[in-house]
């Protein structure tokens, strides 16, 4: 009996895409899921360095708090996307996507604080009067990714804040000629005229924001000459933080006589208004946007209250509001409506609840404030 050859082409060619079909099925499935190990954000460049292993697939992609960014370098180890100054996809939930499948989320932290260094200068006389008064405020931010790192990474975060900080220099008081001053960003390498930078370690084995002497540039010179600009060298002291969203403030006072010329210097300064948006360890999924400036509910409730409340101050309408109360481990402890018609005091009901430290969430159309409340 003769074999019909179409049939014999038939069945190897069978065979042959059989064998190509479970090498690549085998090969599809030995793929590594992509892994981000750790996050370095680049302020200077506007660009995130995402570290880990993501094998050997380049067409994936990555997304910052569900928006796509686009990729400029991408490796087995390292991806490299834009990152945005502000506004949305500047911070919050990374995530790096491949057909091999979707990596952990791992979160880009926003720490944002207001540095406040007014400058009084008196003048000693039969009637002490001022000769200048003028202050310094910094609008400041800067991310960071303060999650737990491999044993063999640094654990000390060199970081430098984001171009959308500003600073404004403004005359109060006394008699200087000289009209207010914006203070633009500028890296802690290129400093210009009429500019700010601030730069330093985030130390997070001990929790600590180590900060580098850093320079206001151009606040005008307290002489009755000429404006001649000058850099002022400032020193922050060190701040502390937590992977929860506390970070702390500080505010000092300190006073200089100068006996030859007979006059008296005050310079107080402080930082408030500090936060970290996109903490890691809150274990909710409440989404908080890094869009507004300014918070719209101011929470009162660090001190406690005996009618089992805590008392907030909306700034203005917020209409339906979602409050929800989490406990310090993400477990959800209550969640009601609160109607928000117009500005002033409100409050939100905390009796018959066993735990006296949580984070409460409020959500608006206007934004996402959260804050770790004790009550």
């Amino acid at each position: 009996m003769h074999s019909n050859p179409s049939l014999r082409i038939f069945v190897v060619e069978s065979a042959m895409k059989l064998i190509l079909i479970l090498l690549l099925t085998s090969t599809a499935l030995r793929a590594q899921v992509p892994h981000i190990d750790y996050m370095i954000a680049d302020e200077a460049k506007s660009q995130l360095q995402i570290h880990g292993t993501f094998g050997p697939d380049h067409t994936g992609g990555a997304t910052i708090e569900g928006v796509p960014c686009s990729v400029r370098f991408w490796s087995d180890t390292m991806v490299i996307c834009d990152l945005p100054d502000s506004g949305a996809g500047s911070g919050g939930h990374v995530i790096v996507q491949q057909m091999s499948g979707t990596s952990n989320a791992r979160m880009l932290s926003i720490f944002k604080m207001t540095i406040l260094s007014p400058l009084y200068y008196y003048q000693a006389g039969t009637i002490p009067y001022f000769i200048g008064d003028g202050s310094t405020t910094w609008n400041l931010n800067w991310r960071a990714d303060i999650y737990k790192r491999p044993k063999n990474i640094s654990q000390i975060i060199p970081f430098e804040i984001s171009k959308s900080s500003l600073g404004e220099w403004v005359k109060t008081e006394g008699n200087l000629p000289y009209p207010d001053i914006k203070l633009s960003w500028s890296d802690s390498i290129h400093i210009s005229d009429t500019t700010i930078t601030l730069f330093g370690e985030l130390d997070l084995l001990n929790f600590k924001i180590i900060f580098k002497p850093t320079q206001i540039q151009s606040t005008p010179s307290y002489t009755f000459k000429d404006s001649i600009p000058f850099m002022e060298s400032y020193l922050m002291p060190t701040l502390s933080f937590d992977s929860n969203g506390f970070l702390s403030s500080y505010k000092r006072n300190d006073t200089t006589f100068d006996v030859q010329h007979g006059s008296k210097e005050i310079h107080a300064d402080g930082v408030f208004n500090q936060k970290i948006l996109f903490p890691p360890r809150i274990k909710n999924s409440v989404t908080q946007s890094p869009l507004p400036c300014s918070d719209p509910i101011k929470i009162f409730s660090h001190i406690g209250s005996e009618d089992h409340s805590i008392s907030l101050e909306a700034e203005g309408p917020l209409g339906e509001t979602t409050a929800s109360l989490y406990s310090i481990e993400g477990r959800l402890l209550k969640q009601e409506k609160i109607s928000i018609p117009q500005a002033g005091m409100y409050s939100f009901d905390v009796s018959g609840i066993n735990a006296r430290m949580g984070f409460l969430v409020f959500k608006t159309e206007k934004g996402i404030v959260a804050r770790k409340v004790v009550f």
